[in-house]
């Protein structure tokens, strides 16, 4: 067995354990050298073991045996895949933080999350993937289910969370979750925790 292909064997390996669907080639630095691991995605690619979503990022697609096509790429997926090639720190904004906690159905022509890393706009298809930065430290020190509630309650805007909003809230997260981000919320807008605590109920 060639050194390419044994690469490539282990980089589906890793794929399996690491139960990661969409990816790029940083997730596989620890196999070695980096454009050796972007020759063999892209040569997986071409042999369409994987999906090429955008430049240097890809997928396994699944397989829809009903609509006999393959799904459309998970855009949460592809946007953690970059934070993790990048190192950025980010949590879905807008919509998309809705959408994260069952609060809106609506399917966005764009996706926003704020980063700490640099503005950046990817187009997938006919989707726009923002990232936009901010200094915010209380979005990157916190969990991401305290992160995307605080972004969530400043979609909705103050004074505009209902009963529904509320038991979706309470509905997703447990005793544990729901503890931590009354404690880590403590530090956010007034009228964010004023809002976060009449949420719980507390």
């Amino acid at each position: 067995m060639n050194n390419d292909k044994s690469l490539a064997e282990r980089i589906k390996k890793e794929i399996k354990q690491k139960k990661i669907s969409t990816f790029t080639a940083k997730d596989f630095i620890e196999l070695g050298n980096i454009k050796t691991i972007n020759k063999n995605l892209e040569r997986m690619e071409k042999n369409n073991e994987i999906r090429r979503i955008i430049s240097g990022v890809y997928d396994i697609p699944e397989y829809s045996t009903i609509l006999q096509e393959y799904g459309a790429p998970s855009i949460n997926e592809v946007a953690h895949a970059l934070a993790r090639a990048h190192n950025w720190k980010i949590c879905p904004s807008g919509t998309s933080a809705l959408n994260y906690l069952g609060l809106s159905t609506q399917v966005p022509a764009q996706y926003i999350y704020v980063s700490s890393g640099p503005y950046k706009i990817y187009s997938i298809g006919n989707i726009e993937l923002i990232f936009k930065h901010t200094n915010n430290r209380l979005i990157y020190d916190t969990s991401e289910d305290t992160a995307i509630l605080i972004q969530a309650i400043k979609t909705l805007g103050r004074g505009n969370i209902t009963k529904m909003h509320k038991d979706q809230i309470k509905e997703k997260l447990d005793e544990f979750t729901i503890k931590r981000i009354l404690k880590q919320s403590k530090h956010s807008a007034a009228w964010i925790y004023e809002s976060i605590r009449e949420i719980f109920e507390v």
